[in-house]
């Protein structure tokens, strides 16, 4: 019977990760999706429900790490919507599953954080604006009459400006934000 030795396989190191430290790691170039990876393909309904999944704490899976050097891990260019190509991190996670739900979470809630955007994203730009409407999506006049409405996440129509009750997520990461949103909120329904 040979003796395992520890270069004989992978090392699995299950643990568990706080989503805004995911999102910091992508922001620091930390986090990469390999280039064999397919692109982002999930529609907008997608990303509205894995935002509802999270708010009301489901589970939404696992995620693959393969810690990896710069070196063995290639250029880094595209997370999302984000040109991440001048980040040089010292250590690299490539992104072997959950590449999806990952790049919709870190592309919502890095919006407005100063990282390069890319310009060639000319699928749909817009799908990276999510809302969180506190209202329900109810309208003004209901709004007032029923609070008992749980919010909704929402992609605002182009053409559309946000009511107070209509909160970008990427001020969630803001708490300065996150309270000027709540006064805002609390000053609509005054």
């Amino acid at each position: 019977m040979s003796q395992l030795n520890k270069d004989d396989g992978p090392e699995i190191n299950p643990s568990v990760v706080f989503l805004f430290d995911l999102v910091k790691w992508v922001r620091q170039g930390r986090i990469r999706v390999p280039a064999f990876q397919r692109s982002f393909v999930w529609s907008r309904t997608s990303m509205l429900d894995l935002f509802d999944s999270v708010r009301r704490r489901y589970p939404i899976g696992t995620l693959l790490f393969w810690k990896s050097s710069t070196r063995t891990a290639g250029p880094l260019g595209r997370f999302g919507p984000f040109d991440l190509s001048q980040t040089q991190p010292s250590e690299t996670l490539l992104l072997l599953d959950g590449q999806q739900r990952l790049t919709t979470l870190a592309g919502v809630l890095l919006r407005g954080s100063g990282l390069p955007e890319l310009s060639d994203d000319g699928e749909d730009r817009e799908r990276w604006n999510i809302y969180f409407d506190a209202s329900g999506g109810r309208t003004d006049e209901k709004r007032k009459e029923d609070k008992s409405r749980e919010g909704v996440f929402m992609h605002l129509p182009s053409d559309s400006q946000a009511k107070p009750w209509q909160v970008p997520l990427h001020q969630l990461s803001d708490t300065n934000e996150l309270f000027r949103a709540g006064a805002a909120i609390y000053n609509a329904d005054s």
